[in-house]
C-alpha cells in the first residue's frame, strides 16, 4: 500500500529543512530521501535495493535479469504479455498478415508488476515478441515466441505520478553538488561551496572537500527466451 502522499512530501521537506541548517548541499538531503525510499518500501537485500544502489554507485554497467523469473513471481507480468501477443496476432489474422515472424511489443507500466521486489526494481518495461510457431500440443492451441527486454534504469521527475519528491531528488543525484567543510575559528562550519567562490581566509581554513561520484543511468537486458503461451482464436 503506497505511502499517504503528504508524509512523502513531509518526509522530504524535513530533510531539506535539516540540510539547509546544518548548512549541508542540497545532494546530502537527497542522498537522505533515496536512503528513506530504500529502507522503508525496498526488500532488504532484494533485487530493487541491489538496482537502486548500482545507480547510486555510478558504475553505468549494464545489468542482466531473467525475463522466465519475473513471470514466475509476477504472474501479472506474464498474463499482460500474452492477452498483448494475442491481440497482435488476432489483428494480423484479420489484416490476412502472416503471423509467424511477426514481431511486436508490449508495454508492461509499472502498475500492473504485482510483485513489489520486481516493480521497484524495473519500473515499467517494454518486452520485445516474435512469433516463432503457430503451433497445438495436446489438443491445445499454443504459440511459440521468442520474448527479450531491453530497457533503461532511470528515474522520471516529470511523470505524473503520486508524488515527486523521491523521483526529483534520485534524479537530481546524476549532477551531486560538493561540499567543503571549513574550521573557522573552530566552529566547525559546514558549507556547500562551488571551487573558486571561498575567501583566501577560507582557503587555508578548509579541512575537507567531498566528492560524490555521480548517479548513473544504466542498461536493463533480458537475453532472448523461447516459450508457449496459449494461443486465443477467434472462435474462444
Amino acid at each position: 500500500m503506497p505511502i499517504p502522499k503528504i508524509l512523502i512530501d513531509a518526509a522530504c521537506g524535513t530533510y531539506r529543512a535539516a540540510g539547509a541548517i546544518s548548512g549541508h548541499s542540497e545532494t546530502w538531503s537527497d542522498l537522505k530521501i533515496a536512503t528513506l525510499a530504500r529502507d522503508t518500501q525496498m526488500k532488504r537485500g532484494g533485487r530493487a535495493e541491489k538496482y537502486l544502489n548500482h545507480y547510486l554507485d555510478g558504475s553505468g554497467e549494464p545489468i542482466q535479469f531473467s525475463l522466465l523469473e519475473m513471470f514466475k513471481d509476477a504472474e501479472n507480468v506474464r498474463a499482460v504479455v500474452i492477452k498483448k501477443i494475442n491481440r497482435d496476432v488476432s489483428e494480423a489474422e484479420g489484416q490476412k498478415s502472416p503471423i509467424v515472424g511477426m514481431v511486436g511489443n508490449v508495454p508492461v507500466p509499472q502498475v500492473e508488476i504485482d510483485y513489489t521486489d520486481w516493480r521497484y526494481a524495473t519500473g515499467s518495461i517494454n518486452i520485445q515478441y516474435k512469433v516463432l510457431q503457430d503451433t497445438a500440443r495436446s489438443g491445445v492451441a499454443l504459440l511459440e515466441v521468442e520474448i527479450w527486454c531491453v530497457n533503461i534504469y532511470r528515474w522520471h521527475p516529470e511523470a505524473d505520478r503520486h508524488t515527486q519528491c523521491v523521483h526529483r531528488s534520485l534524479d537530481r543525484l546524476k549532477n551531486p553538488q560538493s561540499e567543503t567543510t571549513l574550521d573557522l575559528k573552530g566552529l566547525g562550519v559546514r558549507l556547500s561551496a562551488p571551487p573558486g567562490t571561498l575567501t583566501l581566509e577560507q582557503r587555508l581554513s578548509v579541512t575537507q572537500v567531498t566528492k560524490r561520484n555521480p548517479a548513473k543511468e544504466y542498461k536493463m537486458f533480458a537475453p532472448r527466451v523461447r516459450i508457449l503461451i496459449p494461443r486465443k482464436t477467434s472462435s474462444v
